[in-house]
C-alpha cells in the first residue's frame, strides 16, 4: 500500500510497514481494520498487520482483544523506529509488542462498570462400601472482584475422606490476593493463606507474601496471569516441629474455553521454595475440566497433587485426588 508521507502535521502520524508515514488521526479501529482520517485523502483503511506504529496526543478510549476486562480510558500512543509502541493512561504507560492486541480505538464515552465479579462453587461426594468402605467429600469456592486498578481474589475448599471408619483427609485451605495494576499488564501482588490437614501433621499453615505479576490476558474466553515474589510462613506442625522460614513463591492462574462442548479447562498452581533450605519445598496444583450441563450448572472433572519434598516422619511426599462433581459459575 502506497499513500506516501503527508505534510502539515495534523494530531497523529502512522507508521506502516512498507516504510510510508501518514500523517493524520484515528477515525475508528474495528474487527482488524484502523481507519485513518488524513487532511489530503479523506479517511483510509489499512489492516493493523500493515501498521508498524502510531503515535496519537489525543485522548482516545482503548480495548485490548487478548486482555483487560475493562476498557482503557483517555490513552494516548507513542512510537518511535527503535524504540517500539508505547501506550500511556493516565499515569500508566505499557509497551505494546504486537498493534494486532487492540481491539477497538474510540473517543465514543464508555461505560466502566464500577466492578466486575465473577466466581465458581464446586461440589463432589463418592461413597462405596463393601469389602472396602469408604467415602470422599469436596466443597469449594473461588470469587474475583475486579475495579479498575484493583483485583480481588478469594479461594475456599475443603476435603474429607473416609476409608474404613478412618479419616484419612482432613484438608481445609482458604486463600486472598490483592493486586493493584499500575499499568494495564503489571501488577502489584499481596496475598494470605490458611491451611490445615491434621492427617499430614500439619495443624496449621500460614503465609504472608508480597510480590508481583504479569497479566498475559484476560477476556471472557481465556485468561493467564503469573506473579512471583516473596513469603513468610509460619508452620504449627502436631507432632513435628514447628518451622518459620522466608520463602520465594511462585504462582500461575489459567483458564481458556477449549471450543469443545463450550467446556472449560483450568489450572492453578503454587510453589512455595524455602530460601534457606531449598530443599524443602512444598507444590500444590489443580487442574480441572469444567463442561456445561444447563444453564450455568456445569459438571467437573479435578485433579488436584500436592508435593511436599520434606514431609513430617511417617507421611507421604504426595497427595493425589480426582474428583468427579458439579460446579456453577456466575
Amino acid at each position: 500500500m502506497a499513500v506516501g508521507i503527508v505534510s502539515n502535521a495534523s494530531a497523529g502520524r502512522l507508521w506502516l510497514t512498507n516504510g510510508d508515514r501518514v500523517e493524520g488521526e484515528i477515525a475508528s479501529l474495528k474487527d482488524g481494520q484502523l481507519e485513518w482520517a488524513t487532511k489530503n485523502f479523506g479517511n483510509i483503511t489499512v489492516p493493523m498487520t500493515a501498521v508498524r506504529g502510531m503515535s496519537l496526543d489525543q485522548q482516545y478510549n482503548v480495548k485490548m482483544g487478548d486482555g483487560g476486562v475493562l476498557p482503557l480510558k483517555n490513552c494516548s500512543f507513542a512510537y518511535a523506529p527503535g524504540r517500539g509502541q508505547w501506550l500511556h493512561c493516565g499515569e500508566s504507560s505499557t509497551m505494546i509488542n504486537a498493534l494486532t492486541r487492540l481491539a477497538t480505538i474510540s473517543k465514543d464515552v464508555v461505560e466502566v462498570p464500577l466492578f466486575t465479579l465473577r466466581g465458581n462453587v464446586d461440589a463432589a461426594y463418592n461413597n462405596t462400601s463393601g469389602n472396602t468402605n469408604s467415602s470422599t467429600f469436596h466443597i469449594g469456592a473461588d470469587a474475583e472482584l475486579r475495579q479498575e486498578k484493583i483485583r480481588h481474589r478469594l479461594k475456599a475448599s475443603y476435603d474429607r475422606e473416609k476409608l474404613n471408619d478412618v479419616v484419612s483427609k482432613d484438608h481445609e485451605q482458604l486463600k486472598y490476593s490483592l493486586d493493584y495494576f499500575y499499568s494495564p499488564e503489571w501488577f502489584a501482588n499481596g496475598i494470605a493463606s490458611y491451611e490445615s490437614n491434621p492427617v499430614k501433621d500439619l495443624n496449621s499453615r500460614i503465609t504472608l507474601g508480597a510480590g508481583g505479576g504479569h497479566q498475559f490476558f484476560d477476556t471472557e474466553t481465556r485468561a493467564l496471569s503469573a506473579n512471583a515474589g516473596l513469603a513468610f510462613v509460619q508452620e504449627d506442625n502436631i507432632l513435628a516441629d514447628d518451622k518459620d522460614y522466608a520463602a520465594f513463591r511462585w504462582s500461575t492462574d489459567f483458564r481458556m474455553k477449549t471450543g469443545y462442548w463450550n467446556s472449560e479447562l483450568v489450572h492453578k498452581n503454587e510453589l512455595l521454595l524455602p530460601v534457606d533450605q531449598m530443599s524443602e519445598w512444598i507444590l500444590q496444583t489443580e487442574t480441572g475440566l469444567r463442561a456445561p450441563i444447563w444453564g450455568k450448572i456445569n459438571g467437573l472433572l479435578m485433579l488436584e497433587y500436592d508435593y511436599d519434598n520434606d514431609p513430617p516422619e511417617g507421611k507421604t511426599n504426595s497427595d493425589r485426588k480426582l474428583s468427579i462433581g458439579v460446579n456453577y459459575n456466575w
